[in-house]
C-alpha cells in the first residue's frame, strides 16, 4: 500500500472530517449533516440499527439530538486515518470519544467511512460506527 499521510487527497479528507467535527462541537447539526451524501443511496450502521437515505439518516439524528427530551449534542474527538485512496473514492478507518458537557467521556468507539468526491467535495456514502467497550 501507498504513503498517504501527506497526498493532497489525504489532507483535504482530513480537513473534511475537521469542519464535520467542528460543527458538531459548536453544536451545529446540520453542518454536520452536511458530511453525508444527500442521495437515498446513503448508507448508515450503528448499535443495532442500519439506515438508508440522507433524509432518514437527518431525521434519526435530529430526533437522537435535538428533541426536547435529548441530551444534547454534547462535543466529538475525531482521530482518521484514510486508509484508501482511488480516484474519486476513499476508505478511512477512525475514532471517535463522545464527551458531555462537562468533557467527562460518555461513549466511544471506531468507525470506517467510505467517501467519495463528489461535485468535489468529499461526501460520506457509506457509515458504519461501533462503541467499544
Amino acid at each position: 500500500m501507498s504513503d498517504l499521510t501527506n497526498t493532497d487527497d489525504t489532507q483535504a479528507i482530513k480537513a473534511a472530517f475537521q469542519r464535520w467535527q467542528d460543527a458538531w462541537n459548536r453544536g451545529d447539526l446540520e453542518g454536520f449533516l452536511e458530511s453525508y451524501w444527500q442521495s437515498e443511496q446513503v448508507r448508515y450502521v450503528s448499535g443495532n440499527q442500519m439506515m438508508m437515505g440522507y433524509e432518514t439518516i437527518a431525521a434519526t439524528y435530529r430526533q437522537r439530538y435535538l428533541a426536547e427530551d435529548a441530551p444534547g449534542m454534547g462535543q466529538m474527538q475525531l482521530e482518521v486515518e484514510p486508509d484508501f485512496i482511488a480516484g474519486d473514492d476513499a476508505l478511512v478507518f477512525g475514532r471517535y470519544k463522545a464527551l458531555d458537557d462537562d468533557q467527562q467521556v460518555i461513549g466511544h468507539g471506531a468507525f470506517t467511512v467510505h467517501l467519495r468526491r463528489i461535485d468535489g467535495e468529499w461526501k460520506i456514502v457509506s457509515d458504519h460506527a461501533s462503541a467499544l467497550g
